[in-house]
């Protein structure tokens, strides 16, 4: 009897391996090191939308590291290549996963692409890890909260161990470094810090606080002072930015969530966030003309 013919990946079944590869690395990740919020931190668009049900689809998983962990690591990704292998086939044994490093020879990031694929499927999906190293005092200072991270609808559909998640506040600092740090516009950023701001009362003056500690792990804009690479941002026309928002925001939302959103609502996110980061840079910018002696120094409770 002959085995049934492959079927081309289709985009369901490429969502659908893309949420098992999410969900399944996390899984395998908690069971491989006890993951404790000193040591790392899953941040970027995918927590968002698996910790705290954002609406937006996100490719890669994005971790903060401690870099005293770097010597372990590729140790540690053979623990979770085997871990997430039988977690995968314990669902579907017709699916396999490798674990490849791609780091550039003195990165700071740690790169890792995760492949998955079907013996009943031709092409396979590729999501990538990748851990921002950096010093266990900065991590000190990031507001994490354990979570249980869920992707909805998925057979695998949550991870039985929590991650030190970064938290709503720490997600909206993420976003002005985002902003500070980028060269070219990615909409992810705009739409991102616009549903953060509906979920959690911001206070501007905090959030300067926030992004200044966040900001400091990174290269600025041209190496700008951090209210003036935010004002990169504010120097592009509305306009222009919410020209941008199809296809660049379009493809990571859901149809319906698009469809309501398109065109008024476009500009009217743009205005908004706009409007936020343009009151955290006042703020920095006032802060500028007062004796230090006089400013108030934040940083978040470990």
């Amino acid at each position: 009897m002959s085995e049934p013919k492959r079927k081309p990946i289709d985009p369901a079944a490429a969502r659908h391996m893309s949420d098992l590869g999410h969900i399944g690395f996390i899984q395998a990740l908690t069971q491989a090191m006890p993951l404790q919020a000193e040591q790392v931190a899953f941040h970027g668009g995918t927590s968002l939308h698996l910790s705290w049900k954002s609406p937006r689809f996100s490719e890669d998983l994005d971790f903060l590291l401690s870099r005293k962990l770097q010597p372990k690591m590729g140790k540690l990704m053979r623990k979770v290549e085997d871990r997430m292998r039988q977690i995968l086939k314990a669902q579907d044994p017709d699916l396999d996963v490798h674990i490849t490093d791609k780091t550039r020879k003195g990165s700071n990031l740690l790169n890792y692409r995760v492949t998955v694929s079907s013996a009943k499927i031709i092409g396979v999906v590729k999501v990538k890890a990748e851990f921002w190293q950096v010093e266990s005092a900065y991590l000190k200072s990031y507001d994490t909260r354990f979570a249980y991270p869920l992707k909805n609808g998925d057979v695998v559909s949550s991870v039985s161990q929590p991650v030190p998640a970064a938290t709503l506040e720490a997600a909206y600092a993420d976003k002005l470094t985002a902003f500070a740090t980028r060269r070219h516009l990615k909409w992810r950023d705009v739409f991102d810090l616009w549903w953060i701001d509906q979920q959690i009362d911001v206070r501007p003056d905090e959030m300067a606080d926030r992004f200044l500690h966040h900001v400091q792990a990174f290269d600025t804009y041209d190496g700008l002072p951090p209210a003036q690479a935010l004002r990169k941002f504010l120097e592009r026309s509305p306009e222009d930015i919410a020209s941008e928002a199809d296809p660049d925001l379009k493809k990571w939302l859901p149809k319906s969530l698009w469809d309501s959103l398109s065109g008024q609502g476009v500009d009217e996110i743009v205005a908004h966030v706009r409007s936020a980061i343009l009151d955290v840079v006042h703020i920095l910018e006032d802060r500028e003309h007062t004796p230090v002696e006089e400013a108030d120094c934040y940083a978040p409770e470990p």
